[in-house]
């Protein structure tokens, strides 16, 4: 992706980093939760095609929005296919400045021009275990043809977890899908809180 922006977004302990994505390469494989705090807006982030970010299989990270949004665009009239952030490891989202815990402070927001019919523009691709704790979540693709979810929980290669205590999903399609289950793999879906919001008003 790229940046349009000129300060830190974020620290991780009293180290700051330019992104989130900055931040989450800093964070060990050694499944040691890390918490990174949002100290500002990322507003402009333009994907040419795969995740903005990548949480890898012995990560363990507790994103705090802090009040802050994080928002993603990409354009796929050219073909290519992205999804704003993708799991294998363990992610924790909040947002500290969300006491009530009904998405009514910061904002992870993604949205697609999509040109290619039936692919993929999810907010997270889930393959390990995500909590949604507090915070907005929104998916903001309104195409005909879209496969737009706030959460993609995946589970042909690996077992996902996914549990939602609090916050806000939005989306103009479904909000949660289960993909990919088989007898192999575990795919859990625990809905315990929360605001689910599904707008089918498709645009063209």
């Amino acid at each position: 992706g790229t940046n349009a922006w000129a300060t830190n977004t974020c620290k991780i302990g009293t180290v700051e980093y330019e992104s989130v994505a900055a931040a989450i390469a800093a964070v060990p494989k050694n499944d040691v939760p890390t918490t990174i705090e949002m100290i500002a807006d990322e507003e402009d982030v333009v994907l040419s095609s795969g995740s903005y970010f990548s949480i890898g299989v012995a990560q363990n990270v507790i994103l705090d929005l802090n009040g802050h949004n994080l928002m993603a665009s990409h354009d796929e009239t050219d073909g290519t296919q992205s999804d704003m952030i993708t799991n294998y490891g363990t992610f924790t989202i909040q947002d500290s400045q969300d006491t009530q815990k009904n998405g009514s402070a910061g904002t992870i927001k993604f949205s697609t021009t999509r040109g290619s019919k039936n692919q993929t523009a999810d907010v997270i691709v889930n393959k390990g275990t995500l909590v949604i704790e507090s915070g907005c979540l929104v998916n903001w693709t309104n195409k005909k043809d879209q496969f737009a979810y706030v959460i993609d929980n995946m589970s042909q290669s690996s077992s996902a977890f996914c549990t939602i205590k609090g916050g806000k999903l939005i989306s103009y399609f479904n909000v949660i899908r289960q993909s990919f289950a088989s007898t192999t793999y575990d795919n859990v879906v625990n809905v315990l809180g929360g605001i689910l919001i599904s707008m089918p008003d498709y645009g063209t």
